[in-house]
């Protein structure tokens, strides 16, 4: 009489290697997931670096006035635009908030991220802001006329 089947030393070595080929592909996909992560919140700190410089640049338009009025707050004047001068920059709660003319500040960044260490120079016609987002420093600099 002949058996057909796996015998059980086939079976249990049938299982093991089907149990690495497995924890090789968990450990893959866990990489590429966790690489997917980390590349969006850097993607998300880029972007968000780029649109503080950006609003900076576009507030420093045309012919400006700077003043600093303290750590944490700078006024820019846009001598060619009345109706919503000046603009105020103002950082606090780990957030930068953008007034126009006087008015409510209004968030300029986004709430999940955290902005910290800005600091302000303004000396002879060069303007720096360097400034922290999730911890990546960055800074913006322009020369103002």
């Amino acid at each position: 009489m002949k058996n057909s089947g796996f015998t059980l030393l086939e079976t249990i070595i049938y299982l093991a290697l089907f149990s690495v080929l497995m924890s090789g592909a968990v450990m893959a996909v866990y990489q590429l997931l966790s690489s997917i992560d980390k590349d969006e919140r850097t993607l998300k700190v880029l972007t968000e670096s780029n649109f503080i410089n950006q609003k900076l640049d576009w507030a420093l338009s045309g012919k400006s006035v700077i003043e600093i009025i303290d750590t944490n707050t700078l006024k820019i004047t846009r001598l060619d635009d009345p109706l919503i001068s000046p603009l105020t920059f103002n950082f606090y709660d780990a957030q930068l908030y953008l007034s126009r003319n006087g008015g409510v500040p209004l968030l300029l960044t986004n709430n999940t991220l955290k902005i910290s260490d800005v600091t302000v120079s303004y000396l002879n016609g060069h303007l720096q802001y360097n400034y922290k987002v999730n911890g990546d420093q960055f800074w913006f600099v322009a020369y103002v006329e």
